[in-house]
């Protein structure tokens, strides 16, 4: 997490912050810059002002402040010299949703859940399983590799704390090896491509000896 912190027009501020109505000069208005899935009102619902004097005023404390909410990834902040506070945010990015106990979850690259409204990802892979959240980072970076996979995956399950299951959508399931994964998936797209093989013929592929498939 990042706090940048930018006061402009520094050399009036300093020529002019000698005369009294600018030692009383007061923060204006607080501007949320780049927000797309948070709202204002959450962001400044966690900033707390004790101290409104323009010169005074902690600016590193509002970005601890802001950085506070689990979906900020980082803060830059800017004093301007009308009163303002602009603040530039950025979010974090959900990879995908995590199915835990029935409920839904939209979880970030280390396996957190981001408090973000869900209908802006409806794109996302799915993923089952305990710690499937930790986990899910690296099997959906080598997914996205192979679009003719990621297109007919309906969900992919964590099995046993240390390999994955793959769900598609013809209800097709697909048992990847522990090590390999990407030469196992490379593998599978070629299957999904070659217009040869009829995939649909089977209901289990299983690659999780190395090397080896076996369809039945």
């Amino acid at each position: 997490m990042r706090i940048i912190l930018i006061i402009s027009s520094v050399i009036i501020l300093i020529v002019f912050s000698k005369y009294k109505f600018l030692r009383n000069y007061q923060i204006e208005d607080i501007k949320i810059i780049n927000n797309k899935y948070l709202s204002e009102d959450k962001i400044l619902s966690k900033i707390s002002l004790n101290n409104k004097n323009f010169f005074s005023l902690n600016l590193k404390n509002i970005g601890n402040q802001v950085l506070s909410i689990g979906e900020v990834q980082s803060v830059r902040l800017e004093k301007r010299f009308n009163g303002d506070i602009y603040l530039f945010i950025e979010e974090k990015q959900p990879i995908s949703f995590w199915i835990k106990e029935d409920k839904k979850y939209l979880i970030d690259n280390e396996g957190q859940i981001l408090e973000m409204k869900k209908s802006f990802f409806n794109n996302l892979l799915i993923v089952k399983g305990e710690d499937a959240n930790i986990k899910a980072s690296r099997i959906i970076e080598k997914i996205n590799i192979f679009p003719k996979i990621k297109v007919n995956l309906s969900y992919l399950e964590f099995e046993s704390k240390y390999r994955w299951n793959l769900y598609f959508k013809e209800n097709i399931i697909v048992k990847l090896p522990y090590k390999d994964i990407e030469k196992a998936l490379n593998f599978l797209s070629y299957f999904l491509m070659n217009k040869d093989f009829n995939l649909n013929k089977f209901k289990v592929i299983d690659m999780r000896v190395n090397g080896r498939v076996f369809l039945r």
